[in-house]
């Protein structure tokens, strides 16, 4: 015998994230990391047809999907201007990670080049 479904939870009743108010719990919904994981998750969204053409698991992947994107378009931004080439120094010049507690100037993520 099939169990009765239950009626769907007004909004009013229904977590914050879960209807869409918002993307992670006390996070600015304005940040530049949101509208970027927002984009990318519309964009994929609209590939699949729109919502209504989604279940609850790809709902699920879709959001995964755009935290990730947003978060690696980030870190290959920061990988970009962590490293400049020198023109007097050629190719051998190769960027030397911090520790994330350290910081060296307003980028943080690298302390030098050094020669390799």
């Amino acid at each position: 015998m099939a169990s009765p479904q239950k009626a769907p939870r007004k909004p009013q009743a229904q977590s914050r994230i879960t209807n869409g108010k918002e993307v992670l719990p006390g996070v600015d919904m304005r940040s530049r990391w949101i509208r970027r994981m927002r984009d990318v998750m519309d964009q994929l969204i609209a590939s699949r047809g729109g919502a209504d053409q989604l279940d609850v698991a790809e709902q699920l992947v879709i959001r995964r999907a755009a935290v990730l994107e947003a978060e690696l378009t980030y870190m290959e931004a920061r990988f970009a201007k962590a490293y400049i080439p020198d023109a007097d120094s050629g190719p051998s010049r190769t960027p030397i990670p911090t520790h994330r507690g350290q910081r060296s100037g307003d980028r943080g993520q690298f302390l030098t080049m050094v020669q390799a």
